[in-house]
């Protein structure tokens, strides 16, 4: 047990935001935690360092609690502050508690190679895609990487395309993958799914070229009546069939997997790669494209997918549309279709525990931006077990 007369102060490298009521903090410029109202009132007591008796004594104060239960509560969040390196002490005391934690994704760094490293003989496979006026020549090595990547941005007509961009992936000694852009190596991975997302931030980078970038969030989303529909989720929560359900109800396609989302602002930019369909869905989907149920099958490590290509006049070109809400959907055969709305905290600690992407290092300007931002944003939690029900409650929120 810590003696009371222990302090504690919040650690340099870990930068705090008031937000919504309750606290974010930045850790060394890598990751993002989220904490409730309490633990931004302790947050506070600990810029000129503090007791547990001290903190305890604030809850109290604050919420009406028992001494001692107040002390204890903030003998926990200090524990988990000090097992994560958020907070520093001022005394030796050995702090062991753990609780879970919503994890900021960030880049990992690729150490440099020697670029005389010959690749493994390989046949390479091209074909060229137009993507937003902008025309893909890929050539990739990897079989069931090619497979995949064909079937997401198939061979079309290049005649209209504005530039040029080549995308090579390499298959390399010790089984890593080497990924390079216009002839710059990007990434060397021996994860497939690794090189995969890179390649993906890369070309979103690509078709809009000059845009300061708010964040890219693990989602898809659509556009009505020049506004954007956002839903995020982790993979299996049926954001991609929702997707595509919508495609076919009036909403113009944006992105699949990925949001894209412009600085300052957050407005939402296209990035209209095929959507991936799970097993499960396809039964559903079929009535909407019946091509679906007789496509190619590709593994990933997600499970078995088929790809739906939505057509050119169902899919939104148009950039920097503005956002109108953001939405986390979870697919429940159990619970009824219901509309719940979330605090901008909810709805950030939600989006922390997926994947989400500020730039590595995070820059504070861009944390505080991000905030601001979400702060702003009507965020909804929907639970749905039929997608016309689901259709409907999002065609009576796209009225308001």
């Amino acid at each position: 047990m810590a003696s009371p007369l222990e302090t504690y102060r919040s650690a340099a490298t870990a930068d705090g935001f008031y937000f919504s009521s309750g606290l974010v903090v930045l850790q060394n410029g890598e990751r993002l935690f989220a904490y409730n109202q309490a633990a931004a009132v302790l947050w506070a007591c600990l810029r000129g360092g503090a007791s547990i008796e001290d903190l305890g004594d604030q809850l109290a104060r604050e919420y009406g609690l028992f001494l001692d239960h107040a002390r204890e509560d903030a003998r926990r969040i200090v524990d988990d502050w000090l097992s994560r390196g958020l907070i520093e002490r001022c005394g030796t005391t050995e702090v062991r508690l753990r609780v879970s934690e919503t994890r900021q994704a960030h880049a990992t760094a690729v150490p440099p190679h020697d670029e005389s490293e010959a690749p493994f003989p390989h046949s390479s496979t091209s074909w060229i895609t137009l993507c937003t006026r902008r025309a893909i020549a890929f050539s990739v090595d990897h079989p069931r990487l090619e497979a995949l990547l064909r079937h997401q941005f198939p061979e079309s007509d290049c005649a209209d395309a504005e530039r040029m961009t080549t995308v090579q992936i390499r298959c390399m000694s010790g089984d890593q993958l080497l990924l390079m852009i216009d002839g710059r190596e990007r990434l060397r991975s021996t994860q497939t799914q690794e090189v995969l997302g890179k390649l993906i931030q890369e070309l979103v980078e690509l078709l809009h070229p000059g845009v300061d970038f708010l964040a890219f969030v693990h989602g898809g989303a659509v556009a009505k009546d020049g506004r954007a529909y956002a839903f995020a989720a982790p993979s299996g929560s049926g954001k991609s069939t929702l997707v595509a359900y919508l495609n076919q109800k009036g909403y113009r396609y944006l992105s699949d997997d990925v949001i894209v989302l412009s600085a300052p602002e957050g407005l939402v930019l296209p990035f209209p790669a095929a959507i991936s369909i799970k097993p499960g869905s396809v039964n559903v989907l079929s009535p909407f494209y019946p091509t679906l149920a007789g496509a190619s099958t590709f593994q990933s490590i997600k499970g078995d997918i088929r790809f739906i290509r939505p057509e050119e006049n169902s899919t939104c070109l148009d950039a920097d549309i503005p956002l109108r809400t953001l939405i986390f959907p979870q697919y429940d055969a159990t619970r009824r279709t219901e509309l719940l709305p979330l605090s901008p905290l909810d709805a950030l600690a939600r989006l922390l525990a997926d994947n989400i992407w500020l730039g590595h290092p995070i820059a504070r300007t861009k944390v505080k931006s991000f905030l601001d931002w979400l702060e702003g944003i009507p965020s909804y939690y929907l639970h749905f077990s039929d997608l016309t029900e689901a259709g409907l409650l999002l065609d009576r929120l796209a009225l308001e």
